[in-house]
């Protein structure tokens, strides 16, 4: 059972073992994305299965989880996680997408308010813009 909060929690995927075409830059993101949420009053809590990667330092997330990434340990984790919470929100979503492809596929089926999408809001693109093609090419 999880230690008690009153802090919302979001919980981190991790991106499991390095594998050809996706290396450390999705540990480095998780590493990242755990220090932001904690700077803006989250509790964060790491799910991840490689001890060699940064994101399972043991000070890098308030909570480290070393289970298998599979859809059933997370909903576990997730639901321990859940009950856990005293007076507060419990978990306030799950960041899929720091994990690589593996977890995509998850986002959906995780249950209500873990499906909340923490990506930011589309904005328009300030870049200026070519009329056509140039006339120095």
């Amino acid at each position: 059972m999880a230690p008690q909060t009153e802090r919302p929690k979001v919980l981190i995927l991790g991106s499991g073992p390095n594998r050809i075409g996706q290396g450390i830059e999705f540990d480095y993101s998780c590493v990242h994305a755990a220090t932001t949420l904690s700077q803006a009053g989250f509790e964060t809590v790491m799910i991840n299965c490689n001890p060699e990667t940064v994101s399972t330092d043991y000070d890098t997330a308030d909570r480290l989880y070393f289970e298998p990434l599979t859809f059933e340990d997370v909903l576990e984790v997730f639901r321990a996680e859940q009950q856990s919470a005293v007076g507060g929100p419990g978990v306030a979503g799950v960041i899929v997408q720091l994990g690589g492809q593996t977890h995509w596929g998850w986002h959906s089926a995780l249950p209500t308010p873990a499906s909340r999408s923490w990506a930011p809001r589309r904005k328009r693109s300030t870049w200026p813009r070519t009329a056509g093609p140039s006339a120095t090419c």
